[in-house]
């Protein structure tokens, strides 16, 4: 008897040292996040922790933009995260034996055409199918469909940039194709088939699938607010750009229903009892296409973890699962896409901390870089001012030296220009991704407007010194 009351206390002993230490690492994590968010001047965002098959942690942070406290059920869209729903929505399809994984898609939709012959389930959900933004830009469109039926008809003659399974190529187009696959075997409407399917028995009551983001300010019981885009580092509150994202990044969650979601991942598919997806479907899921990293809905970057990010104009989502240490985590941001945000860090820090390591916080603020850019445009005015005025001046230099080097260096004052109407190439070679100049410019206002001072500014300068030289 006495043996087993020393053992009880000597596990007692070990719960109240475990509960302590994990209190200190949530206390650290919480304070890093205040930092990071006065550094990086997020304007509201929140996150849940989840360990070992529970919540251990779930806050929001600074303001909404109705400017309401954000708390861990502030709705949030999740842009890309959507895609790991999509894929495990296909795989308990897969699971009951209604779609074949490694058949052709057009054994179920033959409106895809002879591209829906050579391209399977599987390689849409490892994003390695051909289809590219290179030759279906979907985010430069202008007119944007409603439907899946329609979102994938217009699919139905695209060039395909390699062949089927060859290589990846991100494609948010992919997970619309299986969204509607979805619909079209299950015989019920995509946002009603996740309904039923994952978000009731995940206890996930504030989750619900949109259409496209026009949606995500009228779905009824959701108080879904805009979110921010930077200008000059200051956070503008802004209606996402219209954009069809059904089944890609068509959702609008929060912090406590997506902690519901990551337990179901970490615990081989179950929640609470229930059982979404099987073992064998969640490692499916997690596991990238050989030779790569992406798998379905998750990016594996090593055995370690498997992660994938969400980003949107105005939101941004990040969720990782830390597989040697039994951790989840999500964070949900309502500000979006910009140069000067790595929003990636504040998931790299917890996991430092969670380490036990010391995460990095940069000295200087993110504004300070944006600033520094309205400083430099501002500097930009007044030279390009003060050389108009010296036109006269720069007259008399051409006249006393080489005419060579004088008109070299009216062509390089062409350069900004140059270089402010190849965003578009040089964006699409950096990223593969092809965007409309509306949405160029949200994703780097201050960049934009700064390239596009300057390059007017030196085409005026140029213009003004060739005409006095003919009116010479």
């Amino acid at each position: 008897m006495k043996k087993l009351f020393l053992i009880g206390c000597l596990i007692l002993l070990n719960l109240t040292i475990a509960l302590g230490q994990q209190d200190r690492v949530l206390q650290k994590i919480d304070a890093f996040l205040q930092q990071k968010s006065e550094k990086g001047n997020i304007p509201g965002f929140s996150i849940a922790i989840v360990h070992q098959g529970k919540t251990i942690f779930a806050k929001g942070y600074r303001r909404t933009g109705d400017n309401k406290p954000v708390n861990a059920d502030t709705p949030f869209a999740i842009a890309s995260l959507s895609k790991s729903f999509t894929a495990m929505a296909v795989m308990q399809l897969v699971e009951t034996g209604k779609i074949k994984i490694d058949s052709p898609i057009s054994d179920y939709l033959p409106s895809l055409g002879e591209n829906g012959t050579k391209i399977t389930v599987r390689q849409l959900l490892n994003q390695t199918s051909g289809y590219s933004d290179l030759t279906f830009s979907e985010l430069a469109f202008h007119d944007q469909p409603r439907t899946l039926q329609s979102a994938i008809e217009r699919m139905k003659n695209v060039t395909l940039v390699s062949k089927p399974g060859e290589a990846f190529h991100y494609h948010n187009p992919n997970y619309q194709v299986l969204a509607r696959l979805v619909e079209v075997v299950s015989g019920e409407s995509f946002p009603v088939y996740l309904d039923k399917n994952i978000f009731i028995p995940l206890n996930m009551s504030n989750t619900v699938s949109v259409s496209g983001t026009k949606d995500f300010y009228n779905v009824p019981g959701v108080n879904y607010t805009p979110g921010h885009v930077f200008l000059f580092g200051y956070p503008l509150k802004k209606k996402e750009p219209d954009w069809f994202i059904q089944g890609s990044a068509g959702m609008v969650s929060t912090s406590t229903d997506m902690a519901h979601w990551l337990i179901a991942n970490m615990n081989k598919g179950t929640f609470e009892n229930y059982q979404v997806l099987s073992p064998q479907g969640i490692q499916a899921m997690q596991t990238p296409y050989p030779g790569g990293s992406y798998a379905m809905g998750w990016i594996a970057g090593d055995s370690t973890l498997v992660r994938h990010n969400g980003i949107l104009w105005t939101s941004q989502a990040e969720q990782i699962i830390l597989k040697n240490k039994n951790y989840g985590i999500v964070i949900l941001f309502n500000s979006g896409l910009s140069a000067f945000q790595d929003y990636g860090s504040f998931t790299r820090g917890i996991t430092d901390i969670i380490n036990g390591n010391n995460p990095e916080i940069s000295i200087f603020p993110t504004i300070a870089y944006e600033v520094l850019i309205a400083v430099i445009a501002i500097l930009a005015i007044f030279m390009s001012c003060r050389r108009l005025t010296r036109t006269k001046q720069w007259e008399k230099k051409y006249a006393s030296r080489s005419k060579f080097l004088s008109w070299l260096w009216l062509i390089f004052r062409l350069t900004p220009m140059i270089l402010l109407l190849s965003i578009p190439q040089i964006g699409t070679s950096m990223s593969g991704r092809v965007l409309s100049w509306d949405r160029i410019f949200w994703a780097m206002p201050s960049i934009v407007i700064l390239l596009s001072i300057v390059a007017v500014l030196n085409v005026i300068i140029v213009a003004a010194r060739i005409y006095r030289l003919k009116a010479s």
